[in-house]
């Protein structure tokens, strides 16, 4: 297969879905209107932002061993 896809608008899905629990899975802070009120608004938009860097890496890296032509 020599098609792949990357992460859109990584930063949007971080924070609006563990930041302010706005998109799924509708996590944020204690205090704050959200359907999953038992999250940390502060740290995990940042620990889903690094998993989505490092899966992007891994697969660019990916892409560029197996599918990449040298010119």
């Amino acid at each position: 297969m020599n098609n792949w896809l990357t992460f859109n608008e990584p930063h949007t899905f971080s924070c609006l879905s563990y930041g302010t629990g706005i998109l799924a899975p509708g996590r944020c802070s204690p205090g704050l209107k959200c359907p999953d009120p038992n999250g940390n608004s502060i740290k995990e938009p940042y620990l889903v932002g690094h998993n989505i860097l490092l899966a992007h890496a891994e697969t660019v890296h990916l892409y560029n061993r197996f599918h990449r032509v040298n010119i």
